[in-house]
């Protein structure tokens, strides 16, 4: 059993991906997200979530090293250029730009340890949440007895605050977790498990996370 906890904006769209890889998956919605208001300010913009490029409104440029951001904001008509990178911190790194004001739209629950990578250019790095995350209380009936049967189920972790949240959740069910595999979309995330069968995928997306689960199914 393929199990995928997700933001609620993002879950429909990874099931149905995962349905035209030949993958009927179980998915629940671990957290719900919410625009906010903002004042918005001159600057280089950086977006690092689909959903940040759903909602934001902006004339400032923009960068980001997720694919579907960067298709989501062309086809929004916005001003923006790709980075390929793994990860924030990678993506801070490769980063070629003349040291400036960036801002980072994001949410309540937002990494920001790369940004040192960023200040050490010069840049000065403003956080501007547009939006909330408030995270699930408890796992779906249906998700917590797959969880708790003998097959091995192999779960898809897309977040580090994602990953931290299920993990509580499962303890709090006491579900034992060493069963299970585990695919995380970057090694920050894979940090956050003690668990043995914990792997990471090549590249930062959902293709590249099944393919890495299938290589060690």
């Amino acid at each position: 059993m393929w199990i995928v906890p997700s933001a609620r904006h993002a879950l429909d769209h990874r099931l149905a991906e995962l349905k035209t890889q030949g993958i009927q998956a179980l998915g629940f919605a671990l957290s719900e997200t919410s625009p906010i208001a903002y004042q918005d300010e001159e600057g280089l913009g950086l977006v690092t979530s689909h959903y940040t490029a759903q909602i934001l409104k902006t004339d400032n440029p923009l960068y980001t090293f997720s694919y579907s951001a960067y298709k989501l904001l062309l086809a929004r008509q916005l001003q923006v250029t790709y980075v390929k990178a793994k990860n924030a911190l990678e993506f801070a790194e490769k980063l070629n730009i003349k040291p400036q004001k960036c801002i980072h739209y994001t949410s309540n629950i937002s990494e920001n340890l790369w940004y040192e990578n960023l200040q050490k250019k010069g840049h000065t790095v403003v956080y501007k949440q547009i939006y909330q995350t408030l995270f699930a209380d408890n796992l779906p009936k249906d998700v917590k007895e797959a969880l708790s049967e003998q097959k091995r189920c192999v779960i898809l972790l897309f977040s580090k605050a994602s990953a931290q949240r299920f993990i509580q959740l499962c303890q709090q069910e006491e579900i034992e977790l060493n069963r299970h595999l585990y695919v995380c979309i970057s090694q920050q995330v894979a940090d956050v498990l003690g668990q043995q069968q914990v792997y990471v995928s090549e590249n930062p997306s959902l293709k590249s996370m099944v393919e890495r689960a299938k290589n060690v199914i």
